[in-house]
């Protein structure tokens, strides 16, 4: 169960690269926070965030933002 008393083992691990991951993502590193977003699903199979945000790091490498993205995705279909 997360979210209850300190991280520790497997879910330490998971927080840590999911951390990892979305700094990259903001820092536009978009190759190395899918590794980092592929290494959490390693650890939290059906993590919808972790999913989420490799679909959005697919959607940006296709289509970079460019320099001046607030880190904000904006989806441009259902």
């Amino acid at each position: 169960l997360r979210g209850l008393g300190r991280p520790q083992g497997v879910e330490a691990e998971a927080i840590a690269k999911f951390e990892a991951a979305l700094q990259a993502y903001t820092e536009q590193k978009f190759e190395e926070a899918g590794v980092l977003f592929e290494q959490v699903l390693t650890l939290w199979k059906d993590d919808a965030p972790t999913r989420r945000y490799l679909d959005e790091v697919a959607a940006f490498k296709a289509n970079p933002p460019g320099p001046t993205w607030d880190g904000v995705y904006t989806a441009t279909s259902k």
